[in-house]
Formats: C-alpha cells, structure tokens, sequence
C-alpha cells in the first residue's frame, strides 16, 4: 500500500484556504461540513472564521442602518429588551410618571410609568450561489474578492429588510413601523416633487431627542429634485441640498442617498430618521461554505452564506407631547405624491 506522508503542514492556512477549496485535491487541514447540517457526504467546506469576520466587516462598511443602529449581539433564540411606554406628554411620561407638588405633610399620589418589552427573534437570512471553477481558480487573490461580494449582497439584503421588511418571517423596517410619522404633502403640490416646505414639515415632525442622530435617506431618484431645490427671495438664493467634501446635509442634517427606499412620488421616496432608536439583534454565527462537489457535473463551485437576525424600533407607537396634538417621532417620512 501507498505511504500516506503526515510530514507536511498548511503554513498559511489563510491564504490558501480557498486555492485548497478550489483545486479539488485533498488536503489534510480542510475542514468538512455538510451543506445540510451532519450530512457530511454533501462535502462542504467551512470558511475560516476571519473571513467571516471579514465579510461581516464589509457588509458593515457598505451598511446604512446597522452602524447607525442599536446592535444587541444575541447568544440566545429569543431576546426580550425592556422599555418603558412612548406615552402621552398632555397627561404624563412613560406612560404613567407623573411629577406633582404637594403642601408640607400632603398625601402624594401613586402613579409609575408603563413598562414593555421590545422582542427579538433571530431569523435566517441566506445567500446561495454558483460559480465556475475557472471564476474561483481566476479569483485566488480571492478570500478578499469573495468577502467583498459575499459581505455587499448581506449588507444590501440586511438594509433592505430594516428599511422595508413587513415584520412577518422577516424584521420590522421602519417603513412599515406603527411608530412612523407620514407627513401630507401641500394642498397644491404636484405630483413625483419634492417641496421646501415638505423638509421644513418633517424636520418639525422629529423627536427633539433624536435629531442630533438624524440622517436623511433618500431615493436616488430624488436627487433631481433636491439638486434644483433652492429656498430665498429676489436674487438670493441659497441650495436646500448642500454639498461639503462629497457629503450632503439637508437642513444640517446628513444625506444618504440609496435604491432601498421607494422612489420619487412614493410614500418613503425620503425618510428623516434616527436609527439608534432601532434595534438589531444578530446571532453571533455567521456562516459560509463552499462545495466542489454539488455542481460536480458542470464543474461549478456551490456556496452558502447564513446569517441569523432580526429587528425593529425601540418605539411602539409616536409620542402625543403636551399640547396634547403633536406627534412626534425617530422615523418621519413624506406621503405619497402621485397625483
């Protein structure tokens, strides 16, 4: 029988961690896994745990609302957040404080804030592509061209979900959140624009406490319309959308323009938000493998990315304040202008 040589190591298992992958050859530091879980005769390949780090990276780099977000990393099925009530201000605080004054030796009434629970249950979210083994072999400078496009198609799915998601099998996005604050547009306003009035509208619709957190997120097709937007009278004329070292503020505030809301004319074209009032929960096991052997028959590479998540916002519902009529809230958006 043939020697099996035990003398030689993977010296730099990082780097050629994909090349072994992708070579079809055996090698001794691979490390087996199934694409379905414990069926190890599906022979897939577990990425290394930096790369997952790596694409967790990237994804967080081209991210919207998870660097802005509160993240709660989550070791547990289910996470149960404690908070106290939006409440009413015209009657009292939290649902429930109040602040009285009493005379010397008087009686204080009994009041306490509403308590609530913000719950989070992590739901998978997956990835699953093919490629050919002349696009792995011609990618071996590759771990990082794999975390790229593995980490910008996660942040791209992840966005989507916590600006749009519905909420059912999927996160709340805060588009879809009770607590979010649909501003009328003018009586006269024509249809797919973008008035002053209407920023002016929705900056005055923001919590007081979160609009040193606020971003503005826009449609990309609404770049038009705030480009030509100008506010002033006679020959003084000042840009709403205003520009400094390739970044844009509306109002002071920052913009983010992107093709995950919904575009111009729409409910949710452009959002006023302060996301640190939403939470995310994440599951500390990102995955992805790889298989040569799936596709066997076209010589194709099989991979998998899996993420565990889920989301909403810390609010229930939009704040009364005193005058006993205002609402107010993190998440303010335009209604819809199409006629």
């Amino acid at each position: 029988p043939l020697a099996v040589r035990t003398d030689y190591r993977w010296n730099d298992q990082d780097v050629n961690f994909y090349q072994a992958v992708f070579s079809g050859r055996h090698h001794p530091s691979l490390e087996s896994r199934g694409l379905i879980e414990g069926v190890g005769s599906e022979g897939g390949f577990l990425v290394p745990t930096e790369y997952s780090e790596q694409i967790h990276n990237v994804a967080i780099e081209n991210e919207i609302v998870l660097p802005l977000a509160t993240v709660f990393p989550m070791t547990t099925p289910d996470l149960k957040i404690p908070a106290l009530a939006i409440g009413d201000h015209s009657s009292s605080l939290f649902g429930g404080f109040i602040a009285s004054r009493s005379p010397e030796a008087g009686t204080l009434s009994e009041n306490a804030p509403t308590t609530r629970q913000v719950a989070l249950a992590p739901k998978k979210q997956y990835g699953f592509f093919r490629c050919s083994r002349e696009f792995a072999d011609d990618s071996l400078a590759g771990p990082d061209r794999i975390a790229e496009i593995c980490g910008k198609g996660l942040a791209w799915y992840r966005d989507l979900d916590f600006l749009k998601g519905g909420g059912v099998g999927e996160p709340l996005g805060v588009l879809n959140a009770p607590c979010l604050i649909v501003v009328a547009k003018e009586g006269s306003q024509t249809a797919d624009t973008i008035t002053y009035q209407n920023l002016v509208d929705m900056m005055g619709r923001m919590f007081s406490g979160s609009f040193q957190n606020s971003v503005w997120v826009a449609h990309q097709s609404t770049i038009p319309q705030l480009l030509t937007l100008e506010v002033g009278t006679g020959n003084t004329h000042v840009p709403v959308l205003k520009e400094s070292d390739g970044k844009f503020s509306i109002l002071t505030r920052p913009v983010i323009f992107t093709e995950k809301t919904e575009v111009l004319g729409d409910q949710g074209d452009i959002l006023l938000a302060d996301f640190s009032q939403y939470a995310i929960g994440l599951r500390e096991d990102l995955r992805i493998e790889f298989s040569p052997h799936l596709y066997f028959a076209t010589d194709e590479i099989a991979a998998r990315l899996i993420s565990r998540n889920d989301a909403c916002p810390l609010w229930g519902e939009a704040l009364t304040l005193e005058d006993g009529s205002t609402t107010v809230s993190p998440f303010v958006t335009l209604a819809e202008r199409a006629v």
